[in-house]
């Protein structure tokens, strides 16, 4: 119900239940959950909603609003084409160099990929310790991860997205990699 429209637009970070996502969760109980608006009359409130987390925060705990401002605008970057997306196929990347080394597999209906990941720069390597869902299309490929940083140990959320000709870096293999709360940054592999 969120994967597809969060991957047609090419939000690769949402629509799924995965480490690296983010947690937009609604829970509700569907023998309850009403809509009370219509078009004459749009701000009625529904019912039946029992909890939102917007970014891993409650707005609305138990039916009642927390006051939470956990929302922010969403907007897609050049690395985040529309494409189709299954998850009924086979989906594997493969990527090695001197600094780059991943090497994921995402069987059909599984909730996240297996395998490993290893960025280095001058001053720290990045180790995977849990890993996302793995997003495929022709010459391109994400994933979201829980990221160690060598240095200080320190675990984030990450997204990475894999060109393998990427149209805005004149066609060349770039991998481009966002910590949670931090600015991207690309590498080439």
């Amino acid at each position: 119900m969120t994967a597809l429209p969060a991957n047609t637009i090419g939000m690769v970070d949402r629509g799924f239940l995965a480490p690296g996502m983010a947690a937009d969760v609604t829970v509700f109980d569907p023998n309850t959950v009403i809509d009370h608006a219509t078009y004459e009359d749009a701000g009625q409130l529904s019912e039946g909603i029992r909890h939102v987390l917007v970014n891993g925060r409650f707005t609305l705990r138990d039916g009642k609003v927390t006051g939470e401002q956990a929302g922010r605008v969403l907007t897609r970057t050049a690395h985040m084409p529309s494409r189709p997306m299954t998850t009924t196929v086979l989906r594997h990347l493969s990527v090695h160099g001197p600094d780059v080394s991943i090497e994921l597999t995402q069987r059909p209906g599984a909730r996240q990929s297996v395998g490993r990941v290893q960025l280095r720069d001058a001053t720290t390597t990045l180790v995977a310790t849990e890993l996302g869902v793995l997003q495929t299309a022709d010459k391109w490929a994400t994933f979201t991860a829980r990221v160690r940083q060598s240095m200080t140990g320190e675990e984030r959320s990450a997204l990475l997205i894999v060109e393998h000709a990427d149209p805005f870096d004149a066609g060349r293999a770039t991998v481009t990699i966002a910590l949670h709360g931090g600015s991207p940054v690309t590498m080439r592999p």
